[in-house]
Order: structure tokens, then sequence, then C-alpha cells
């Protein structure tokens, strides 16, 4: 996994419906509407991109390392001198001194056979005297105060430093791999989004149901009740319709709050105070997983399933850290550059400029034993990082596994419910008749009306269990993209009339961006282009679009 590959994501799905078509004020009313609200308002979605986009930094810090460290600094100080001095204010004027030094000096170039005054004496006599009366004197302190203004510039350059190197190359896994923990993120908000608006459909649908029984059952207890008091019909009778009315009643009132509290999940991911979903058609393609062997969707999961790249990236970014704590025995080599201007206002320090360019070395001899406490718990580090990707492995071929076999059960289950639907609604007629002949008791006739009812619902939570089972194995094998809640939007009853289908123009798999944050740093976006709105497809089609994609040579 050099090569960091996250396609099958339709990065154009994030910006082609952008906000010039939906507002925060505006409710949504299909499903890629509802998803493009949740990207916006969606707050686990903002914390994983706020927590990618500052984990992403540590690459730029890491990197820094390897770059010139520059610096400048000024040093301004008040500075004082306390110390001893004579005071020879007393002893000494300007004609002593004169006549010392003339004493002195003639003295001094006589030469043999010279002879010596008496002024020349008496001269010399009086610098004797002179340094009689200085060692006589006392000793008085005084202070002097100047000012200091030093300012340098100090450049460094690692020319030879491994565990940065490791540290920049660690950090990059690590960007990859959270790249992954991002992209699975957003398979989980579409996951999410899918599960809150078909948990609404389902909810309405039951809640439809649940009122058409409720109505029947009402006309059927008025009618019992014209004929009781007829005495056409026994206390008996008129009781069992009374309770199964009072049951569809409450059931009723049940499947409303169900709706209500299923809308309050879309609001929190889209920040809309209504809510509008359309209805799902009859006619939806249910098929099996295609491809229908199992351990070809578990080699998708092997290769593509989110979790699986980001642990091994992580793998890959743990062994790395490892190199990086045991280069911390090895020397360090930095070339540097200093200049000082350091300028004294007085006092016994003269002004100065200094310019020193080297090469710095160091090598490390014994630090308490902490660097070589660092690699050991960099290797355990490493050794928890690959038991993560042997979990995550598992993880991933077990889920990929159990919605393999969910989807093929639900697929089933469907078949059979549409069957249960006909079969218990030719029972019900058939014993409706009976029981209007005389033939068949009431209790018979609400018993299979029950039926009918229960039928329906189960081939409601048959289809939507179909439908989000899907997208769970599609997620699980890696393969979810937004594309799937294109196909999932055409399938809804009047969609609406302005949305936009988008699709990537280019054959690479990559992903560029994610919700306008650019994975791939180096090159541009991906460039869009307007596609047809598609009609009822299979889920399967996005995938088969993709695997075409993945059969074609890169460039």
């Amino acid at each position: 996994m050099d090569k960091f590959r996250l396609g099958r994501f339709t990065p154009s799905l994030l910006l082609a419906l952008g906000s010039a078509l939906f507002c925060n004020t505006s409710a949504a009313e299909n499903l890629i509407e509802t998803y493009q609200l949740a990207i916006k308002n969606d707050p686990a979605w903002a914390s994983k991109k706020a927590k990618f986009l500052g984990d992403r930094e540590g690459v730029n810090q890491a990197f820094g390392g390897l770059l010139p460290q520059a610096s400048l600094s000024f040093r301004y100080a008040e500075q004082e001198y306390e110390g001893a001095s004579l005071d020879t204010s007393e002893i000494f004027n300007d004609s002593d001194v004169s006549a010392c030094n003339e004493g002195i000096d003639t003295i001094g170039g006589l030469g043999p056979g010279d002879t010596v005054t008496g002024s020349d004496l008496i001269n010399a006599s009086r610098c004797f005297n002179l340094l009689t009366d200085l060692n006589n004197l006392s000793t008085t302190s005084s202070t002097q105060s100047y000012t200091v203004e030093q300012m340098g510039v100090t450049v460094t350059q690692p020319l030879f430093r491994m565990d940065r190197w490791y540290k920049y190359r660690g950090a990059q896994k690590l960007e990859n791999s959270a790249q992954a923990d991002l992209a699975y993120a957003q398979q989980d908000l579409i996951i999410r989004t899918a599960e809150a608006y078909f948990g609404v459909l389902k909810a309405q649908e039951e809640l439809r149901i649940a009122k058409t029984e409720e109505k029947s059952l009402k006309t059927q207890l008025i009618e019992i009740k014209n004929r009781y008091k007829l005495g056409l019909v026994r206390d008996t009778e008129l009781f069992e319709v009374q309770a199964s009315f009072d049951l569809a009643r409450a059931i009723r009132i049940k499947a409303e709050g169900e709706v209500d509290n299923l809308k309050e999940t879309i609001r929190l991911m889209t920040r809309q105070t209504t809510v509008l979903v359309n209805p799902l058609p009859e006619d939806i393609p249910v098929e099996l997983p295609k491809p229908l062997d199992v351990e070809d969707w578990e080699e998708f999961a092997k290769r593509n399933n989110y979790q699986v790249v980001a642990a091994q990236f992580a793998v890959d970014g743990a062994a790395t850290t490892k190199r990086e704590k045991r280069a911390g025995h090895m020397p360090t080599v930095d070339l540097y550059f200093d200049y000082t201007d350091r300028d004294v206002g007085g006092g016994f320090t003269p002004s100065s400029k200094t310019q020193t360019i080297g090469i710095n070395v160091n090598v490390p001899l014994y630090a308490g034993g902490i660097t070589s406490s660092q690699e050991k718990q960099a290797k355990y580090q490493h050794e928890e990082s690959k038991s993560n990707l042997i979990l995550a492995r598992r993880n991933a071929i077990m889920e990929t596994r159990q919605y393999h076999r969910r989807v093929s059960t639900d697929v089933a289950t469907v078949k059979a419910n549409l069957r249960a639907v006909k079969s218990n609604n030719s029972a019900y007629q058939s014993i409706k008749n009976g029981y209007e002949s005389g033939l068949r008791l009431l209790t018979d006739l609400l018993a299979s009306q029950s039926r009918v009812y229960q039928a329906r619902k189960e081939l409601t939570t048959s289809r939507y269990d179909y439908i989000l089972n899907t997208l769970r194995l599609k997620q699980a094998a890696g393969i979810l993209s937004p594309k799937d809640l294109e196909v999932l939007n055409s399938w809804l009853d009047n969609p609406t009339p302005n949305t936009v289908s988008t699709r990537e123009s280019n054959t690479a798999l990559d992903i560029e961006e994610i919700d306008g944050i650019k994975l791939n740093r180096e090159r541009g976006p991906v460039p869009l282009e307007a596609e047809k709105k598609p009609g009822h497809k299979s889920l399967y089609d996005a995938f088969k679009a993709w695997q075409g994609e993945t059969d074609k040579p890169e460039n």
C-alpha cells in the first residue's frame, strides 16, 4: 500500500450538489438533499473533519524539523560597575607632575661622564615624595553605569538527523491512515443518512397500514353495533371487534410517535425543523449480491475496507516510529551560522561584531536510559498496530460474510413476503365470504384480517432491511460511495426536479477531495461533468461501474 488508493468515492457529488441548490432554511425532500444537508450540519461528521485536519498538521510539523531554523535575538541592558578608587585630587597638580616628569627624563637621558644638576635632583625627589603621598592615601568606592545593546542572528540547517527523517516519513503514513479513517467516516455518514431517511419511510408506511387497519375495524365495529342493536349478533362478537379496534388504535398511536421520533434523527443531522421524505415505490429492484460468491466480497474487503486500509498504514507508521526512536542513538550533524553585534555604551568591555559559521556534531552517550525505553515503547506499539490490523481484517471479513448472508436472506424474504401478502389477501376474501354466508366465525375473519396487515408490515420491513443491509455489505467491502445514494434517490417517487447527478470524468481511483478537503494536495481537484438522472437501476450498478474502472490500466 505504497500508494493510498481511496477510490470509489465521488468527490464531485460533494461539490456539485452545492449550497446554491440548498440552504439551511429549506427542507430536504429527497435522499440526496438530506445527505447534502447532513454534510453541512451533522456534528459527528464535522468533528471527524476537524480531527483529520488537525492530525494532518503533524506532517507539516515533522517536515519543518528538516528545514533550516532561524532566530533573531535582541538584548538591551543597563549595567553598573562598583569598585575601589584613590582620591588624588589633593596631592597631584599639574606643576608637580610636570617637574617629576622633567627630572625623570633628564636623569634617564644622562650618559657616561655627565653630571646631575641640583635642580634635576630636586625634581626627581619630588616624584619620590608624590609616590610616598600616594601610598598613604585611602581608597574610596565608586560606581559606573553604562548601557549594552546586543543583536544576534542564528541559522541552523540539519545535515544528518535520521530521527527527524523517520519522524517525517512516519507522519506521512499516519496521514494516509487518517485519510482512510475520514473516508470510513464518510461511509458511516452515508449509512446513518440512509438509516434515518428510510427509517422515517418505514415508520410512515407502518403508520399508513395501521391507519388502514384501524379504519377497516372501525367500519366493522359500527356495522356490528348496528346489528347488535337489532339483536342479530351476540355480545361476544361485539366485544371481539371492539377489542381488535382498540388494539389497532393503540398500534396507530404508537406508529405516529415512532414517525416523530425518527424524524428527530434527521433533524439532528440536518438542523431542519421540517422533515419531508418521498415514498418508495413497490417496483424497486431486489437482487442477490453481485458477484454472488462471498469469497469475491471477502477479497474486496481485504483490499478496500477503509478500516483495514487505516490499520495497514498505522502499522507502517508504527514501524517508522520504531526506526525514529532507534535513531536517537545516532550522532547528529548541523550546519550553523551565528552573527552578533554588541554595542557597549561605556565601561570596561569594548563593543564588538562577530560572525561564526561551522558544523556542530553531537554524539549522544547516555540519557538516563530514556532513548532505550522509547525504543522499546515504539516496538510494543508496533506489535499493537499489527494486532489491530489482524483484528480489522477479521472484522471486515466477518461483517462481509454476515451482510452477504443477510442480503441473500432479505431477497428471499421479500419474495416470500410478497407471496404471503397475496395468499393472505386471498384467504381473507375467502373467509369473509364464508363469514357472510354463515360458514365462518367472526373470530376467523378478524384473525385473517390481522394476518393481512401483518404480512404487509413484514413486506415493508424486509424491503428496507434489504436496502440498508446492501449498503452495509458494500461498506464492509469498502465499495460504498455517495453514488449509491444517487441510485437510491432515483427509486423514490416524485424526486425534486432540480436534483443534479454527477460522476467522475476520470478513471483514477484515488480520492481527491472529501467534502472540500483536498487529500492528495499535490494535485488539483477532479473535473466535474453533469450526467442525466438515472432511472430505476440496481444497487449493484454503481459497483459494476467501479469494477469496470478497476479493470482499466492505470496511467
